[in-house]
């Protein structure tokens, strides 16, 4: 199931292409890796991180970052989240561009993974 809104991107004037994506790098650790990319370099453009735990019943936040760039094309990166095993874990992403007064946003959401001991 894609989790993701299906929203068109052609209505965007500048927020063209975004997505996440989330790894485990230990039995302590998750990383999630993310990308906005923008039809032309812009005033402002950033990604939060918010990292999601499933309780068995819903999916609560463990955790945020966030970063951001000035006149730039696209922006990418990745942020270190610290977490429990035994749990499974999802990126929720929301990718922005702010030019010339205009604010356009999107969220995604990774697949999940099981931190495993």
């Amino acid at each position: 199931m894609n989790l993701n809104s299906s929203i068109s991107l052609l209505a965007n004037k500048y927020l063209i292409n975004y997505y996440s994506t989330i790894s485990k790098v230990s039995g302590t650790q998750v990383s999630i890796n993310g990308f906005t990319g923008a039809g032309q370099a812009v005033d402002s453009i950033g990604i939060n991180y918010v990292l999601q735990r499933w309780t068995g019943s819903a999916w609560v936040d463990a955790g945020s970052a966030y970063e951001n760039g000035t006149n730039k094309l696209s922006l990418s990166g990745t942020k270190n989240f610290n977490v429990q095993a035994g749990y499974y874990y999802r990126g929720k992403t929301i990718h922005w561009i702010n030019e010339n007064g205009t604010y356009e946003e999107g969220t995604y959401y990774t697949n999940s993974i099981l931190v495993e001991q």
